[in-house]
């Protein structure tokens, strides 16, 4: 319990790097032990505070500050659904020259969910690519998620297991020798935060 205890205190505090408190959130909505030991945690916290005088120097309780943290989560995580502006004019320019029908160029199509298995999404070629290409994928905060993935010759699709991936936007950019890149924007998860 010490140990949830620290990283709670780290958490209300605003002492954890981005990378962390995503893990941490992440880890309270997936794993209901911990969420448990989470709120018992807080429990405690809230029930027997620290000692009075101390408690009278902060002028903020701790209901508060839980409270201020919970807006702070539900704002960061509708933030991971926020467009990125540099990657969604490429998404642009993918869009304006498969429009002109630029034939050379490599071609996906949009994400889909494997029937078996949820956590793995399948991008499929519109053909079997002729050359090997680097397919990078980048959430909505410009951090790699899958990088310089090479895809041999010959393949019709490609599967990425998504599993300890947070909710948000992401966008994979595809590139072959002498082809423009080919950039789509995807979606795991919902937007959706009560």
């Amino acid at each position: 319990m010490d140990d949830i205890k620290n990283l709670l205190q780290k958490s209300i505090n605003g002492l954890l790097s981005n990378m962390e408190q995503s893990e941490f959130e992440y880890k309270i909505d997936t794993n209901e032990a911990f969420r448990i030991q989470v709120l018992a945690e807080l429990a405690l916290m809230e029930y027997l505070p620290e000692p009075i005088e101390d408690r009278a120097k902060s002028s903020i309780s701790t209901t508060q500050t839980i409270q201020q943290k919970a807006t702070d989560w539900k704002k960061a995580f509708k933030k991971r659904f926020d467009p990125l502006p540099y990657l969604e004019n490429l998404v642009q320019q993918t869009q304006l020259q498969l429009r002109a029908g630029k034939t050379e160029m490599l071609q996906l199509n949009m994400a889909e969910k494997n029937a078996a298995d949820t956590n793995i999404l399948i991008f499929k070629f519109k053909e079997v690519i002729q050359q090997s290409i680097i397919i990078t994928i980048l959430n909505n905060q410009s951090e790699p998620l899958l990088s310089d993935y090479i895809v041999e010759a010959g393949k019709t699709s490609v599967n990425v297991d998504i599993f300890n991936w947070l909710p948000g936007k992401y966008y994979l950019i595809a590139g072959a020798e002498g082809q423009p890149d080919f950039v789509i924007s995807f979606y795991v998860g919902n937007n959706e935060f009560n």
